[in-house]
C-alpha cells in the first residue's frame, strides 16, 4: 500500500509504497531478508507508444521488520503500472504479489504531499475503502439474515426471498478476494499511521467492526 499505488500523485517527486511480507500461514513477517523484483512502467511513454520502464532511482529499502519501502520518481504525468514479484526467499513460493499490476496516475500541479505515506491520497483511500466495505457487508449481511420463508408472505415473495439470499451468497464467493484485500490494505495503512503517531482510533474501530461482520457473514 502507499501513494505510489494510487491516483493523484505528483510527478517529478519521489513517491513510495510499502510491502508487508507474510509467512505461509498469512501472518505478518517480523524479520527482513526477503527479495523482490519491482518493475515500474510508464504506460505508452516509450517509442511508438510502447511502455517505458523506469529504471533509474527505483529502490527497495528493507526495514528488517517484515516491511519493505519501494520508492521511485515518476518523471512525467501519465499512467504507471507497478509490478512486484516475490523471488522465493526463505523457502517461500516465488510469484507476483497480491495487487501487482495495479495502475496509478501521476499529475502536474498537485501537492507533493500527495506522494507521502500520510498524505491526502492515502487518507482518502482509507476512508473510501472502509465505506465501500461497510456498504457491501451491510448489504450482504441483511440479505442472508433475512429468513427466506415466512407464512406471512406469498409463495412468490418467499421464492424471491430465497433467490435474494442465494444471490448474496454467490456475491460473497465472487467478491471474497476483493473484500479481504480492502480490509488488509486498511489494516496496513492504520498500522503504519499508528507507528507514526497518527491518531486514527475511530477508523480502527470501524475496521474492527467490519472484520467482525465479515467473519460472521462467512460463518452463516
Amino acid at each position: 500500500f502507499g501513494p505510489a499505488l494510487l491516483n493523484g500523485g505528483a510527478c517529478n517527486e519521489e513517491t513510495m509504497f510499502l510491502i508487508q511480507a507474510r509467512d505461509d500461514v498469512n501472518q505478518n513477517r517480523i524479520t527482513g531478508g526477503d527479495k523482490f523484483s519491482t518493475t515500474i512502467l510508464l504506460v505508452g511513454g516509450g517509442e511508438e507508444g510502447k511502455d517505458l520502464q523506469i529504471r533509474s532511482g527505483v529502490r527497495v529499502d528493507d526495514k528488517d521488520d517484515g516491511t519493505y519501502f519501494v520508492s521511485f520518481m515518476p518523471p512525467s504525468p501519465g499512467s504507471y503500472r507497478i509490478e512486484v514479484e516475490f523471488l522465493g526467499t526463505f523457502g517461500g513460493a516465488s510469484g507476483v504479489l497480491r495487487g501487482s499490476g495495479i495502475m496509478a496516475s501521476f499529475e502536474e500541479f498537485v501537492p507533493r504531499s500527495n506522494n507521502t505515506m500520510t498524505g491526502k491520497t492515502v487518507t482518502s483511500t482509507l476512508h473510501e475503502d472502509l465505506n465501500a466495505v461497510g456498504n457491501l457487508l451491510n448489504l450482504i449481511a441483511s440479505a442472508i439474515r433475512e429468513h427466506p420463508h415466512s407464512d406471512d408472505r406469498t409463495d412468490l415473495q418467499n421464492r424471491n426471498g430465497l433467490v435474494s439470499v442465494k444471490e448474496h451468497l454467490n456475491m460473497i464467493n465472487e467478491r471474497k478476494e476483493e473484500i479481504n484485500f480492502l480490509l488488509d490494505r486498511s489494516e496496513c495503512i492504520l498500522s503504519y499511521f499508528h507507528s507514526q503517531g497518527v491518531n486514527n482510533g475511530p477508523q480502527a474501530s470501524v475496521l474492527h467492526s467490519h472484520r467482525t461482520t465479515w467473519d460472521d457473514v462467512q460463518q452463516e
